[in-house]
Formats: structure tokens, sequence, C-alpha cells
């Protein structure tokens, strides 16, 4: 099952990876000679903070992208897909994978803000809403939900997987 799709896989972390090196090189680069060329000391910061935030967003895009792109290449179906496809495929669809990450990650601040136990609670019902994303077409809140049905009876074996994974 995974062979025809392991070269695939490592490609498309070897793309992320490569993107993710350029840009923080770029941005950091640019933000070092920012630190280097401003006279005016609060200029400077703030320009480094800026070429900072822009690599880390960039970043982020980027990592959305490729997780995307690897979810659907284990999506039956695309087993003979090329890399380029895929990545054509992601991003057509990112806007609504990051709303749905965002949604997560606020569900599970949320948890953590009223105990932290809530927030461990939460983020396992929510753990896979990736899936029900990519293989049933499920958005945002959707996905969140279906996440959470298809944890439910099965709570302690996903929370002992992450918890042995971490």
């Amino acid at each position: 099952w995974y062979m025809p799709r392991l070269w695939p896989m490592a490609l498309l972390g070897l793309i992320g990876w490569a993107a993710t090196f350029a840009i923080m090189a770029i941005f950091g680069v640019a933000a070092f000679v920012a630190l280097l060329t401003e006279r005016n000391f609060s200029a400077m910061h703030l320009s480094s903070i800026l070429f900072f935030l822009i690599g880390v967003l960039l970043v982020i895009i980027v990592s959305l992208w490729i997780q995307v792109a690897v979810l659907l290449l284990v999506k039956p179906g695309n087993e003979k897909a090329n890399i380029k496809t895929l990545l054509k495929e992601a991003k057509n669809v990112i806007g609504s994978y990051f709303w749905m990450m965002f949604l997560r990650g606020l569900a599970m601040v949320g948890g953590c803000i009223l105990l932290i136990v809530p927030g461990i609670i939460i983020g396992v019902w929510f753990s896979l809403s990736q899936y029900p994303f990519i293989f049933e077409g499920k958005k945002g809140v959707q996905a969140l939900t279906r996440s959470k049905e298809l944890v439910k009876g099965y709570w302690w074996p996903v929370f002992l997987r992450y918890f042995l994974l971490m």
C-alpha cells in the first residue's frame, strides 16, 4: 500500500523542507540587512520584526500546503497522482484547510483557558479533523464535528497513540 506513495511523500517532504529553508534564509538575511542599514533604532527593530513575521507566515502557508498535498496523496484514487497535480489541488483547498485548523486551534486554546484537561479532551476530539476534510469533503465546523464522531468510543486509544508519539 505505501510503497507506490513512498517516493512522492518523500519528495513532498523535501520540497517543504527546501521551501522553508529558502524562505527563512531570504527573510533572515533581509532582517539582518535591515538591522545593519537602519540608523533609527526603533525603525531597525520594526523592519526586522516585520521581515521575520512575513517569513513565519510564509513558512506556515508552505507547511499547510505540503500537509494537504500529502493527505491528498494517501486519499484513495490518488495513488498515481503526480506531485504537480497534488500541489495544484492542495493550493485550491488550502484556505479552507487553514480555516479548519484555525478553528481547531481556537477550540483547543479555549479549552486550555478553562483548564488544561478540557483542552486535552477537545484536542483529542478534533485531532482527526484533517481526514474528514480531505476524504469526505467536510469543511470547518463540519470537519471538527465529524472528527469528534470518529473519536467517540475510542477517546482513550486515540489519546494514548498521540501521547506515545510525543
